[in-house]
């Protein structure tokens, strides 16, 4: 067993062996001498709870130094792994006695390893301790316990924090329990919720600290009403109201179930009038807003199907999708109505078109369809483009819907690209589709504008159809940019070329006169130059 001396000579590191030798005796013969003179060391009863010091942690035993001068030693193999990290140098130790030899007192941090008789048992309730036992077996009033040889009995109220409505799951398990009572002196009461109810309030505690509005945390859900779901965040369980379980009005029953792991964000924080915590949270703050994206994506005119949820003097309320509604405001059903209850009901499924959207606002105006209308209405809207919330657009099918879905892409790929046309800017366009006005045309990048026929070079649209028709490529300037609408010269593209090719003609040129020194003598003079040169 490595001691506290081997500790600390292990920290001077290797020596001379004869010196370490000495060093030990000397430390021996003065623990030796203290303890004499101490007098007779404080001796520990098997079972008994026990205080100290844990003064050193090795491979397989932890050493504690015990009230009254006593050393005690705690086998690690015996521990699991969350016990094995409370066992740190400098920390108190906590336990019992298991068996006392030459002066040396074996402990453990729980009774029922190691044995336990009803003095132990008698000890721990009266110290609090808790002690470990098995069990053996299940029944309809609680569980059978054996700890250390005898045997106990838990009640099923005592099992758990909540009710326990499977007994069987517990047996051949190996629990911790606190002693309530000892009847006929040996039979020991047990309680496991006892001891649950003291963590759960050492994690509350902790919890409460950091527990504020905004936070997001997880929990387990424990409980799932009409009203919303209670979830446990570990010490303390908080509502999430139906309102705040996701956007619309969900069943609570159909979101979330007991036992499920759920985030949630803390709303508010507060004690009710028994000084008991009350905190509102909600898994719908964590979510993207659907209304959002709907404001978005909807379209004048666009028609689609909802349900009524809620009818009122100024409208009704509909249900275009989960999360997502609208209002048909009371002078928006086609006719004079003196109740929308006139003309609709509560949970009826209606056609609607969409009159309005405000973002900022997040409302949706829609406007009442009949069905007798609908064939009309849906030629009208076909044009509407598809949108990605998942509501009943009416009129549009899936392939029709890809089809608008690329429109759309490249509609907003010319914008885009309209954008970046500026006034003096080049492009080689295609000749998209012919007017008697002039063409229209595109370039790379979606980009799209109109060169008109005086900003061709041609006099009539019927030049235009043979000079330029469909899927001619030239160069045109853009000579107008204003709001997405481009205005493009083929006229002034070609003059800028010219101008190009004229500077650039120039520049070749004076460059050219630049790397001439002195004039030019033909061929007869620079032969006589160079004889000339060649005789001096």
């Amino acid at each position: 067993m490595t001691g506290p001396w081997d500790k600390r000579n292990a920290r001077r590191g290797p020596r001379d062996q004869t010196t370490v030798s000495s060093a030990k005796d000397e430390m021996d013969f003065e623990a030796l001498f203290e303890s004499a003179s101490a007098g007779p060391s404080r001796r520990y009863e098997p079972g008994e709870a026990v205080t100290g010091e844990i003064v050193h942690v090795g491979a397989r035993v932890a050493e504690i130094a015990l009230e009254g001068g006593v050393e005690g030693m705690l086998e690690l193999a015996s521990l699991d792994e969350e016990d094995r990290a409370r066992i740190e140098e400098g920390k108190t130790f906590r336990g019992y006695a298991v068996r006392t030899r030459d002066r040396l007192v074996e402990v453990s941090l729980r009774l029922g390893r190691g044995g336990a008789d009803p003095l132990a048992l008698q000890d721990a309730m009266d110290s609090g301790l808790p002690v470990e036992g098995k069990v053996v077996e299940a029944n309809k009033g609680g569980l059978v316990v054996e700890v250390g040889g005898l045997r106990g009995f838990c009640p099923l109220s005592q099992v758990d924090l909540r009710r326990v409505e499977d007994a069987e799951v517990f047996v051949g398990r190996k629990l911790q329990f606190l002693v309530q009572e000892l009847r006929g002196g040996k039979d020991p009461l047990l309680s496991r919720r006892a001891l649950l109810e003291i963590e759960r309030e050492d994690r509350a505690a902790n919890l409460r600290e950091r527990l504020e509005p905004g936070l997001k945390v997880t929990g387990e859900v424990v409980r799932v009403m009409d009203f919303g779901a209670f979830v446990d965040l570990g010490g303390i369980d908080g509502l999430i109201p139906v309102s705040e379980l996701g956007h619309g009005r969900p069943n609570p029953e159909e979101v979330v179930s007991v036992g499920q792991q759920v985030e949630v964000e803390v709303l508010r924080v507060d004690m009710d009038e028994k000084g008991r915590d009350r905190v509102t949270l909600s898994m719908r703050a964590l979510e993207a807003d659907p209304l959002e994206a709907a404001c978005r994506e909807l379209t004048t005119g666009m028609v689609l199907r909802g349900r009524v949820t809620r009818l009122t003097t100024f409208g009704a309320f509909v249900e275009l999708a989960p999360g997502i509604e609208g209002l048909i405001h009371v002078s928006a059903f086609g006719r004079r109505v003196r109740s929308p209850r006139d003309v609709v009901r509560a949970d009826e499924r209606i056609a609607v078109a969409v009159l309005s959207t405000d973002p900022d606002a997040k409302r949706i105006g829609l406007r009442y369809v009949p069905e007798a209308d609908l064939g009309d209405v849906i030629d009208k809207s076909a044009k509407a483009p598809p949108i990605a919330v998942a509501v009943e657009l009416l009129g549009v099918s899936p392939g029709v819907a890809a089809e608008l879905a690329s429109q759309r892409q490249a509609e907003i790929n010319a914008a885009e690209a309209s954008r970046a046309a500026v006034p003096g800017k080049i492009f080689e366009v295609t000749v998209e589709r012919i007017e008697h006005f002039g063409v229209f045309v595109t370039w790379p990048g979606g980009g799209r504008g109109l060169v008109p026929l005086a900003e061709l070079g041609l006099r009539s649209a019927s030049a235009v159809r043979r000079r330029v028709p469909v899927g001619t490529v030239f160069e045109a300037m853009v000579t107008e940019s204003v709001a997405g609408r481009v205005r493009l010269s083929k006229a002034e593209a070609e003059k800028a070329r010219e101008q190009q090719e004229a500077k650039a003609y120039l520049d070749k040129q004076k460059g050219q006169m630049n790397r001439r020194d002195e004039p030019d003598l033909g061929s007869f003079g620079a032969l006589l130059k160079a004889k000339l040169e060649g005789k001096g």
